[in-house]
């Protein structure tokens, strides 16, 4: 079931001096979870005007109806095409040419970030931060190096260290004479354990036909307006795989990265099937603590950070290593960080699926998953790959659904359990598209508790604590809750 957010011109009757408005809105070693389906449909027909003599005045009052009812239906937050154009605000890279690509990722400490961008000029790069007051200036030196994505470009990287908590920085990168505009970063507080991040599905920009790449970027803007808008304190944005459709397009890599609200927030990418095997992954994006094994390309590996109380652990599910690297990459990041309370795997492919033909997908990677589930007590795991969102039952090793005393298999949605007070199994969870690209129909699978796709890209907003943590996912479009349960840990 799909809903669908459609709207309707106003028609200004200038002759008539009557006016008529009508809006029709329609609105993809441990263990698993699974997901069900969820469809509504909203269609408002347009109302019928007819040419009626004198003797007919009942017309009118329906005419009008809509118009004095619809501020009532209409969402409290602004539709999203009228959000704030965060891109108005400052220069893009794209537009000057010497310096583009610009993307920050989280560092190897909550104090780092990392600054990667694309120069003309060969001179070694540099960064630098500036508070008001020159108080905490914080200058660095970037890796140079020629491009491999990029034709007459040079790929730089820098490490900024020292970052301080609750800091309103303005930046700017540059090498030899270039230099980018410069933009804000905010810090928020380093060490809390009450954060938010967002996790948007594969955007897979320039999928399909070429005409449809301007209409890609300009969802993906808008979906990236509306996280600035409605989810402002964002840590970091986790795309969940495929950030582009053809993992060797340059052009497709401008049109994901080049926006202003990337040059604030910190992008955590995954590797997709649409982006591996080429090496423009790794060339466009520079990866904390990341690990030697586990690679596709040698710049794609299993990576780990740590914001607040969370361990996140990034997998690189198309590397052809053999799964047992997964297991020592995982081990080893627990290991570098034994206190932490929360435990994230983020990957691009999923023990549970709701497509058919990656049923063999699910088979390839359910035993590894299913086991570090269980050997290093996982609390939730983030796919992608679907374009569909599911929430999971708890499964057990052989991918089926357990019916739990306190977490039953329900068959009426509105029975399904939100709330899970330390479970023994990690929560499975794949992420609907943020874009409109190849948003797929679901099959119906045993393992799925909550599925749901309205045929509009979603946002998914987590709230951490230091004892729980929510995932609220959102329509992109209206804002409406798809779905949101929270985890309870002790």
């Amino acid at each position: 079931m799909k809903k669908h957010f459609i709207s309707i011109p106003v028609l200004l009757l200038m002759l008539s001096l009557s006016f008529w408005g009508c809006k029709k809105e329609e609105p993809e070693a441990e263990a698993v979870t699974v997901p069900d389906t969820v469809i509504e449909e909203v269609v408002t027909e347009d109302p019928v005007i007819e040419e009626t003599a004198a003797e007919e005045p009942a017309e009118e009052p329906a005419e009008e109806e809509p118009v004095g009812e619809e501020p009532e239906e209409e969402p409290e937050y602004p539709y999203w095409w009228e959000l704030h154009d965060y891109n108005a605000d400052q220069e893009i890279l794209l537009s000057d040419g010497e310096i583009k690509n610009l993307t920050l990722q989280p560092g190897n400490q909550p104090d780092e970030l990392y600054v990667t961008w694309f120069s003309r000029s060969s001179s070694r790069g540099k960064v630098v931060f500036e508070t008001e007051g020159f108080f905490h200036n914080i200058t660095a030196k970037a890796d140079t190096r020629g491009s491999i994505s990029v034709p007459g470009y040079y790929r730089n990287s820098a490490l900024i260290t020292g970052l301080e908590s609750n800091t309103t920085y303005t930046y700017h990168v540059s090498n030899g004479g270039s230099q980018s505009p410069t933009y804000l970063y905010e810090t928020g507080d380093l060490d809390s354990t009450d954060f938010t991040f967002t996790i948007a599905g594969d955007p897979e920009i320039g999928l399909g036909d070429a005409d449809e790449l301007p209409g890609h970027r300009s969802i993906w803007k808008v979906v990236l307006n509306r996280m600035k808008t409605q989810i402002p304190d964002s840590s970091f944005i986790v795309t969940t795989g495929d950030q582009v459709a053809k993992p060797d397009s340059t052009e497709h890599y401008d049109h994901f990265l080049d926006n202003s609200v990337l040059y604030s927030t910190p992008l955590v990418p995954v590797v997709g099937n649409h982006d591996n095997g080429t090496g423009f992954f790794g060339d466009h994006f520079s990866l904390p603590n990341m690990s030697s094994i586990g690679h596709e390309s040698g710049s794609d590996g299993d990576y780990w950070f740590t914001k607040g109380n969370v361990l996140f652990m990034v997998i690189n599910s198309l590397c052809p290593q053999p799964t047992e690297v997964h297991e020592q990459f995982i081990a080893e990041a627990i290991n570098a960080n034994p206190d932490a309370k929360w435990r994230v795997i983020i990957s691009h492919y999923s023990p549970i699926t709701m497509v058919e033909r990656y049923l063999g997908v699910r088979e390839s990677v359910k035993v590894v998953y299913d086991y570090i589930g269980e050997v290093f007590d996982i609390d939730l795991f983030i796919g992608g790959h679907d374009h569909i969102y599911t929430r999971g039952y708890f499964i057990d090793e052989d991918g089926d659904p357990i019916d739990h005393e306190d977490y039953p298999i329900e068959d009426d949605p509105e029975d399904i359990v939100n709330e899970f007070h330390n479970p023994e199994e990690p929560l499975y969870v794949v992420f609907n598209g943020a874009t409109d690209a190849l948003l797929r129909e679901p099959e119906d699978y045993p393992w799925a508790a909550v599925t749901v796709q309205n045929g509009v890209p979603q946002l998914s907003e987590v709230h951490v604590t230091e004892d729980s943590l929510t995932i609220t996912t959102h329509d992109a479009d209206s804002w409406a809750t798809v779905d949101s349960f929270t985890i309870y840990k002790d």
